[in-house]
């Protein structure tokens, strides 16, 4: 689930930080830069663990920074298929499930990936798993446990080159950066009250 990743980047540093401690300064450039972002094939960053190297700074005529070469690790929470995982359902609709793990959001369990059986009720607004002799139900805020199938990386950098220059637009689809796929049609899976 978390694990570490070595990057490489040259870091600014501006002349008013010229007075700090460099591995400091690079620490809060590294943190600023990168955590609570995703990176496309390598997750959503967390936070800095360690600096493993830094070059000697350049400064560039213009502008006063110094830029540094550093690679370092962070700390990247990407889930591995088949792993399960505990959340709370934060929207449900006929399409099917949204989770969230606190920290992250976007997590979708389709329809097609709930137990057999289960159905959409529109009017309670939740899923209803129904069994022989009682009906177990999905709700928003229900604690849910769920396996891993898929993650989607969607690239949502800026237009470059011939489609930037034509003045197309950049359209905010909805669609995230990083997302999870579910399921819970396996035992033990679903309302974690259904196994207690």
């Amino acid at each position: 689930m978390f694990m570490l990743s070595t990057l490489s980047d040259v870091i600014p540093i501006q002349p008013r930080h010229f007075n700090r401690p460099t591995h400091l300064t690079l620490e809060d450039a590294i943190n600023a830069k990168y955590a609570n972002r995703v990176l496309q094939s390598i997750g959503l960053c967390i936070a800095l663990h360690s600096i493993l190297s830094s070059a000697d700074g350049t400064i560039k005529y213009g502008d006063g920074n110094s830029y540094v070469q550093v690679e370092f690790n962070l700390i990247v929470w990407r889930p591995f298929r088949g792993e399960v995982l505990v959340g709370r359902i934060k929207g449900v609709g006929a399409e099917g499930i949204k989770v969230s793990l606190g920290f992250f959001e976007d997590i979708f369990i389709p329809a097609s990936e709930l137990f057999e059986g289960t159905e959409f009720d529109a009017t309670q607004g939740g899923w209803i798993w129904h069994q022989e002799d009682i009906d177990l139900y999905l709700d928003v805020d229900d604690t849910i446990r769920f396996r891993v199938e898929d993650e989607v990386f969607t690239d949502k950098r800026p237009m470059t080159g011939r489609a930037a220059e034509e003045g197309a637009e950049l359209v905010e689809d909805g669609i995230p950066p990083y997302q999870v796929i579910g399921s819970c049609s396996r035992e033990g899976l679903g309302n974690v009250k259904w196994w207690e």
